[in-house]
């Protein structure tokens, strides 16, 4: 190789690469990089073997960032960036990638990524921009993505009916602050779906008004700034204040007529006291989708930069404190589109070290390290980190290593998962060493992994070779056993990846926190709504659930739907809520900070609103509530929740009667599927069993359970359950009051002997999988069964869903059920003559709609057998075979039963008859 040159060598690794053999072209790259570590293209073939074989992806951004650095004009070394950057949800490092890209080229494949980044940010119209833009470069381009820019309009059209409501609320008998209100939250709601033209006019009108707020500071003739930008604009400046929050301040500023790059500094005034000077360098995505190259327009103040001198006037929590934006040194002031500023949002921004609430201004904090250590004394107890552990872990206790066992260290360094180690093992981590010395001199011989895919006790198990050789397993896999093909894990890897990525409910929400942009509707808005809906309603029904269920997929959301229709005929005003910032848990915030709704009025979205103005507007219809109107509290799911803020709704709004949905078993464990460590049905034990203390969700239970004990020892809640199933275990797994349950199916079956058997359609037997690819539906065994049998003639499979899973030997369908089109999935089943539909899920299931629209479209059912209601209706019907393991279900597909299965099936057909829904139902819970 060292007579070759490195067009020469890499030149050979493509064709090794072409021709598919991965391995032997991953050898010689890396030996490649040795010799020449400073060509780009080796990095990036690198990258591009490791995700052909779909293993490493850490190392992939590594190579591919470090290819990048090498040679930045390479167009597809940034698309591969960006790409990788996309799958590992490092979205805004993704769109700045995108948009260099399209900075350089006006790419189709540029445009749908950087529009599959946006709206995965949920800047839905934003990315309805681009997409339009790949459509008009390539009018030729698939369905799937018309259809996407179709549903991100329909967002759009619900929007612009939105506005419409709040249009009918401007009248003359509006005060000031009324009017400011509904303005504002017009111009916001035209922008968010890029209604520039229209979102212009209101911020206009919106700047006539804040021009008396500067008044009443001092501010004399100043020029109101807004951020009234359209596609056509080509002169002037735009910007505004976006939002402010526990974060810091942000917003954005564009002069037209300068660079798009060229920064301007600002200064931000509050009361006149000045927070900061900020500059704009930062590209913000809205401006540059409206301008169509990147603008760097973008800035931001951290409360942790903030230093302030003086006092505020705190004595009055209604005093509304004025923030302002100018351009240094001009009299140009940027309308502030983000929430009045009072004392509660000054008490949130507090804990942020620039406000000490005694009314004074406290000192910028300061980072110091607090130690035992004497004044110019080093601690050498302390070691710095490994390089590559992990940021919180450091190494205190030294291992030492002779020769042999440093080379090995340096092979199996760029395999070994630090994290997985030491989550896995935590006494490791209680002993503070380096953990793969830890694992070379100890942890090997205690059959300990170094990753969640390689397994050491199996690899010595199944080579005695090496086992007798007394060589470290993952090191001899790594030197030599991975290219003799040696098996290093078992039939079952789908749980040791699962087990690898566990997370405490907790830590995991704090990836789930988000920032948007949605404007609030305040208390004027939200009364004057209420006047407008309730003067054609009798009754009102309050809904709460864990996402917006008019616009949401899956089970809940389609009862909600159905259930809304239900409640108009009859008359009521149904209330639908939601929590701002969707969680896995329940949230567990303290009672000081104000908690958010999204919130819809008889299914039309109206906004967002903090459980402080529900509270206060509830409480005024309460205070003259004559007796002739029913108020009832439905909740559906309380993910996300916060007990504290439905405590307080109950106390406002004085409801005549509360119910709860047992839609899963979120009030037994916030793990509501009651899968221990996300891999085995735990039958839900006692909290102080062991069966509970091993799962890494025990401490969330507990937290849990004592919020839920003050929910329903507050609230009497009368239960609906969907299936015998989850009535059944609700009552034998808790011990909350609650004051009666009902069973209410969504929906019934019914069974009919057919006069002649159905005929098969296909040689083949046609197997699906319905719905989410997840761990706990059965995703990673229906996978295994496609890779098992996927070539073998006997069998074809499919995936009916949104997601598209991209594997070997399975044809996608996507599918959306909505209460528009309630039958999608049963008509997909039925054209594409599905035999056999497998549920896999592995926990009990609490109804299942997938179930019951898989046996009329006429498929039978394949089910774990701890998947609930769904074992109930095979065994209710005899329409499916049930199995305990993969083991078991691979054998039925690999023997005869699934032919027996499909016999027995012809002579049966199925009809859905609709459920009592809650309208219905309540007469017989009370």
């Amino acid at each position: 190789m060292n007579e070759k040159t490195a067009i020469q060598v890499f030149g050979d690794i493509k064709a090794l690469f072409h021709d598919n053999k991965l391995d032997d072209a991953l050898e010689m790259a890396e030996l490649a990089l040795q010799l020449f570590p400073d060509e780009a293209e080796g990095h990036y073939l690198c990258a591009e073997i490791y995700r052909q074989k779909g293993i490493n992806n850490d190392q992939i951004l590594g190579y591919l960032s470090r290819a990048y650095e090498l040679d930045s004009h390479r167009i597809e070394y940034i698309g591969r960036l960006a790409e990788r950057c996309f799958m590992e949800g490092k979205l805004d490092l993704a769109i700045s990638y995108y948009q260099e890209i399209l900075s350089r080229e006006p790419v189709v494949w540029g445009y749908i990524g950087l529009g599959n980044a946006l709206e995965m940010k949920g800047e839905f119209n934003v990315a309805a921009l681009y997409f339009q833009r790949a459509v008009d470069l390539n009018p030729n381009r698939s369905d799937a993505l018309l259809a996407r820019l179709e549903k991100i309009r329909l967002k759009q059209l619900n929007t612009l009916i939105v506005i419409d409501e709040y249009k009918k609320l401007i009248s003359d008998h509006l005060d000031e602050g009324q009017l400011f209100d509904i303005t504002k939250l017009i111009a916001l709601l035209y922008a968010g779906i890029c209604e520039t033209t229209e979102a212009a006019y209101f911020y206009q009108k919106v700047a006539e008004l804040y021009e008396s707020l500067l008044a009443d500071y001092g501010v004399e003739n100043p020029q109101i700034i807004h951020p009234g930008i359209t596609q056509s604009t080509r002169e002037g400046q735009y910007g505004c204040i976006r939002s402010v929050n526990e974060e810091g301040i942000r917003g954005w500023f564009f002069d037209m007529a300068a660079e798009p790059d060229a920064p301007v500094a600002l200064d931000i005034f509050l009361d006149n006291k000045k927070l900061g000077t900020v500059v704009t360098d930062t590209v913000d995505t809205y401006v540059s989708a409206i301008y169509g190259v990147p603008v760097r327009c973008e800035f931001s103040l951290k409360w942790s930069d903030v230093c302030l001198d003086g006092q505020f006037d705190f004595h009055d929590k209604t005093i509304k404190h004025l923030l302002t934006c100018q351009v240094s040194g001009t009299d140009q002031y940027l309308l502030v589109m983000a929430d009045p500023v009072t004392l509660e949002l000054l008490e949130e921004w507090s804990k942020y070290g620039f406000i000490d609430m005694s009314g004074h201004i406290s000192d910028r904090y300061e980072s110091t390290a607090v130690t035992d250590t004497a004044e110019g004394e080093e601690d050498e107890s302390v070691v710095e980190p490994v390089a590559g552990l992990i940021a919180d872990y450091v190494v205190t206790k030294i291992i030492e290593l002779d020769d042999s066992l440093k080379y090995q260290y340096e092979k199996i360094k760029d395999g070994f998962d630090i994290s997985y180690y030491l989550t896995k093992y935590p006494e490791v981590r209680k002993e503070q060493v380096d953990p793969i010395a830890h694992y070379l001199t100890v942890g090997a011989a205690k059959g300990f992994d170094p990753n969640l895919e390689f397994e050491s006790k199996y690899y010595l198990d199944n080579n005695h070779d090496v086992k007798d050789s007394g060589v470290n397993p993952f090191y001899h896999y790594i030197v030599s056993g991975r290219y003799e093909g040696r098996v290093y894990k078992p039939f079952a890897a789908a749980e040791r990846k699962t087990l690898g990525t566990l997370q405490t409910l907790e830590s995991r929400a704090k990836h789930w926190l988000s920032r948007d942009r949605n404007p609030l509707v305040g208390k004027s808005i939200l009364s004057l709504l209420l006047d407008k809906f309730l003067t054609d309603s009798t009754s009102i029904v309050l809904s709460v659930s864990h996402d917006n269920a008019m616009s949401g997929v899956g089970g809940i959301q389609l009862a909600i739907q159905q259930e809304l229709e239900l409640f108009n005929a009859e008359g009521y005003l149904y209330i639908h809520l939601y929590p701002k910032q969707p969680l896995p848990i329940l949230d567990l915030s303290e009672t000081s900070r104000t908690f958010y709704y999204g919130m819809s009025l008889n299914g039309t979205w109206v906004g967002f609103v903090s459980s402080d103005c529900l509270v206060e507007v509830f409480s005024d219809y309460s205070a003259n509530y004559s007796g002739d109107k029913e108020w009832l509290m439905l909740v559906h799911s309380l993910l996300g929740c916060n007990v504290d803020s439905l405590l307080a709704l109950h106390s406002a709004f004085k409801f005549n009667q509360a119910y709860l949905w047992l839609h899963d078993y979120f009030m037994i464990c916030p793990q509501y599927t009651l899968l221990r460590n996300d891999i085995t049905y735990c039958n839900a034990p006692k909290i102080d069993k062991a069966g509970c203390e091993i799962c890494v969700y025990h401490d969330d239970r507990v937290k849990h359970l004592a919020q839920f004990e003050i929910l329903f020892g507050t609230i009497p809640f009368s239960l609906i359950a969907p299936s015998a199933v989850a009535a059944q275990i609700f009552v034998d797994k808790t011990t909350l009051p609650y004051k009666n349950v009902v069973v209410s199916p969504h929906r019934y079956l019914e069974k009919t002997l057919l006069p002649v058997p159905k005929a098969k359609k296909h040689p083949e037997i046609r197997v699906a999988y319905l719905g989410q690819l997840v761990g706990h539906k059965g995703w990673f065994e229906f996978e295994k069964l496609a890779e098992t049998f996927g070539t073998s003639g006997k069998y074809k499979f499919y995936v009916f869903g949104v997601t598209n899973p991209e594997v070997k030997h399975i044809t996608h369908l996507s599918v959306h059920v909505s209460n528009t089109d309630p039958d999608a999935m049963i008509t997909a089943l039925k054209d594409n003559a599905i035999d056999v539909v497998v549920l896999g899920s592995k926990w009990p299931e609490t109804f299942c709609f997938t179930a019951h629209e898989a046996l009329v479209s006429g498929a039978a059912l394949v089910a774990h057998k701890d998947s609930g209601n769904v074992v109930a209706l095979i065994q209710q019907y005899e329409c499916g075979q049930i199995y305990d393991n993969i083991q078991q279900l691979v054998a039925m597909f690999s023997g005869g039963a699934v032919d027996q299965l499909l016999e027995a099936s012809k002579a049966y057909t199925y009809t859905l008859k609709p459920g009592v829904m809650s309208a219905c139902v309540l007469e017989n819970v009370n």
